[in-house]
């Protein structure tokens, strides 16, 4: 029986049955899987906010790694994540302003990932997001409500910039897969939303 993290060390990083190395990924997938549930289990608290939340953090785990390894966001994943926000809103009653809010974040998220997109292919002449990261801004949209989409676009954008350095410094090229980034930017705008913070509109009221 192979038990996640325990297994790899007591096998040293190899195979039980060929003797071969394992790959450190996979160690490094389930340290961050591991993380992740503990992380916003703790943060969400009790209830069933926290395991909608944790059901969320299931499916964008793989779908970062994915884009990771392929520079891809395959709908797989993205349409299960959208069809749990539905039950997460109709569930626990729209916690992100009502269902005009979420549609309305769906509709002005998908259609901002696709003018970033038309905008970076005229400006850079190459593909600079891809039609799965336009439909994750929708999906964003749909989850957060349009009130916490810009908050979400914020943390997100910020991610992507220190995902960037990172990337390049490792000698990677400039082009980078934003996945991680924007499943950074979801999970922790609707851990924040929870609370009542929401940076962009605390920002203007302030102000």
């Amino acid at each position: 029986m192979l038990i996640p993290l325990i297994s790899f060390i007591a096998l040293k990083g190899r195979c039980g049955y060929c003797n071969k190395a394992i790959g450190y990924r996979y160690l490094l997938s389930e340290l961050a899987s591991a993380g992740s549930f503990i992380l916003v289990a703790a943060l969400a608290g009790p209830g069933a906010h926290a395991l909608w939340l944790l059901a969320l953090v299931a499916l964008l785990l793989p779908l970062a790694m994915i884009d990771l390894e392929f520079q891809l966001l395959p709908d797989l994943l993205l349409l299960p994540a959208l069809f749990l926000g539905v039950g997460h809103h109709l569930h626990l009653g729209f916690p992100q302003g009502g269902w005009p809010m979420a549609v309305t974040g769906l509709l002005i998220g998908a259609g901002t990932g696709l003018c970033l997109r038309v905008a970076i292919r005229l400006w850079k002449k190459q593909e600079g997001l891809g039609l799965g990261d336009v439909k994750f801004f929708g999906l964003a949209g749909w989850w957060c409500g349009a009130l916490a989409l810009g908050d979400f676009m914020l943390i997100s954008g910020l991610a992507g910039l220190g995902f960037a350095i990172g990337w390049m410094a490792c000698g990677k090229g400039r082009l980078f897969p934003f996945g991680p980034a924007l499943c950074i930017g979801l999970i922790t705008t609707l851990l924040l939303s929870q609370y009542g913070y929401v940076p962009l509109t605390d920002f203007w009221r302030f102000y």
